[in-house]
């Protein structure tokens, strides 16, 4: 039986989700999600994380699961444990990766052992550690692994790899031999009776004080240079000198061939989710930026209660470069299917509504989100409307490309979907882009879809039932952009008047100007 799953709870799912739930490649690429999975990914190859993290959870017990694990790593201890582990097991690759490119002989055994050593050392600092952590971890994910790794370490098989393996580096560390080195001749022979040179010289500097030279150094690894064809004559002629040694290691890696339990390989990769995410984030957290647990409501029909919420993607960009982090707050009952966002060009709409589904995805993989707090309804698909602009592979033009695009997922919206539009229909005329987003709204109403509009049209914020969220206005500076919204009707005039105000060309200005 292998060990319980960091990532989803027993017997509800695989390990691989597969493709079921996986935000589409354009909605990822919208939202900015993709660079987020990219850095994640990142120096830990192999394991999917990008997938993991673009992947929605299919209920919210699973996202619960994630969301426990998550506590558990908050106060260091545990995520230190799982980071120890990661770099021994990164050893272990490395070490077999040498191992392979070496011919066979008595330094490719050295680095097979060394493979060993590592994941003996690493799986017993990762099982001591969770036996002995105080707070006890609360989720049952972390006490689950704890409990396996106490089991699997009392078994028969890793208790002979930890016993041969720790005989045969000790074996192996008291090998000694002396080097006669002459005129192009080394000799290599047994130490006899030879003072202890290294002795003598940390009795004279022992007088400077300091660090000792030598001491209870932990156990090193063998150098990653590998031996030139001297330093390899020489080993061999050591192995002569000491087969008893040099057999009993070849004889531990013959015997552990294939020593590292697939459990643990598959731990080494869920626990590398929660890492890359702890990394990824601690930049915003250096910062002072908020990230919550979200409590996750319903599919689809609960409400959407944000505090402080930004755009994760853009505020690492403006942390790394020192720029302050907008946040905003949002409000909307379960029965408020439809947000309009509107105000001024640059005023910060996009980016609005990137967070608003960033948000909602996050939730669903049961990450922290970036708010100051967060009640947020479980969505199963999110789809996007951007402005991609003419697809010349399709033919048509740019009001063709958004239609087809349209029409792709309206099949598949419903009551647990959300949809984010932004600027859709930006090639035709007022009138026309009226009417057509009006028509795919009224569509997305009757499928009881939740959608998130940014648009220059005003008169979709006055549609029935939609709730308008406009620009904030700083009354000292009207015209200066605050990226800020509020829940208010929208008022698409407001920046320009306030812009023609600061310069003097308001209609009152300009009128007092004519009657003088």
């Amino acid at each position: 039986m292998g060990a319980p799953s960091l990532l989803f709870p027993p017997g509800k799912q695989a390990r691989d989700p597969g493709r079921a739930g996986r935000l589409a490649d354009e909605a990822a690429h919208d939202l900015r999600l993709d660079e987020l999975a990219r850095a994640m990914a990142a120096g830990r190859d192999g394991f999917g994380l990008d997938e993991l993290l673009l992947t929605a959870l299919p209920s919210a017990e699973h996202v619960a699961w994630r969301q426990s694990v998550f506590r558990d790593l908050a106060s260091g201890a545990i995520a230190d444990l799982l980071r120890a582990f990661e770099r021994s097991m990164r050893d272990v690759r490395s070490a077999q990766s040498r191992a392979a490119r070496l011919r066979a002989g008595h330094e490719r055994t050295r680095c097979e052992l060394a493979a060993l050593e590592a994941y003996v050392a690493g799986v017993d600092a990762l099982g001591d550690g969770l036996r002995d952590v105080v707070p006890e971890p609360a989720s049952e994910a972390v006490r689950g692994v704890a409990a396996w790794l106490d089991s699997y370490r009392k078994g028969a098989e890793p208790g002979r790899l930890r016993a041969d393996a720790s005989a045969s580096v000790g074996m192996l560390a008291g090998v000694t031999y002396r080097l006669r080195i002459g005129e192009q001749r080394i000799a290599v022979d047994r130490v006899r009776n030879e003072p202890d040179l290294g002795s003598e010289v940390r009795e004279a500097f022992a007088r400077f004080g300091g660090t000792p030279i030598a001491g209870n150094r932990p156990p090193q690894s063998p150098a990653a240079v590998d031996l030139d064809a001297i330093e390899t004559a020489i080993l061999d002629r050591v192995a002569r000198l000491h087969p008893a040694a040099f057999t009993a290691a070849d004889a531990c890696v013959a015997a552990h061939r294939t020593f590292v339990d697939p459990a643990l390989a598959a731990l080494e990769r869920e626990s590398a989710f929660y890492l890359a995410w702890l990394d990824l984030v601690a930049p915003l957290v250096a910062a002072g930026l908020p990230l919550v647990e979200p409590a996750v409501g319903g599919p689809g029909n609960g409400a959407l209660q944000v505090a402080g919420l930004y755009d994760i993607a853009l505020a690492l960009d403006l942390v790394a470069g020192g720029r302050a982090v907008v946040g905003n707050d949002i409000d909307v009952a379960a029965s408020d299917r439809l947000l309009v966002a509107t105000g001024p060009s640059q005023g910060g709409k996009t980016t609005l509504a990137r967070a608003l589904g960033q948000v909602h995805h996050l939730a669903a993989t049961g990450c922290p989100v970036p708010a100051a707090s967060a009640v947020v309804p479980l969505v199963v698909a999110i789809h996007t409307l951007f402005d991609r602009g003419e697809d010349p592979e399709l033919g048509g033009g740019r009001l063709e490309s958004d239609l087809r695009a349209i029409a792709a997922i309206l099949p598949s919206t419903g009551p647990s979907t959300l949809v984010v539009m932004n600027e859709t229909f930006p090639s035709t005329t007022v009138a026309d882009a009226l009417d057509l987003a009006g028509a795919v709204l009224d569509d997305l109403a009757a499928r009881d879809a939740r959608t998130v509009v940014v648009t220059f049209l005003d008169e979709l914020a006055r549609r029935p039932g939609a709730v308008s969220l406009a620009c904030a206005v700083d009354p000292a500076e009207p015209e200066r952009r605050t990226y800020r919204f509020e829940r208010r009707p929208a008022d698409g005039l407001a920046f320009a008047h306030a812009v023609a105000e600061r310069h003097g060309l308001g209609y009152g200005a300009i009128r007092r100007r004519l009657d003088r």
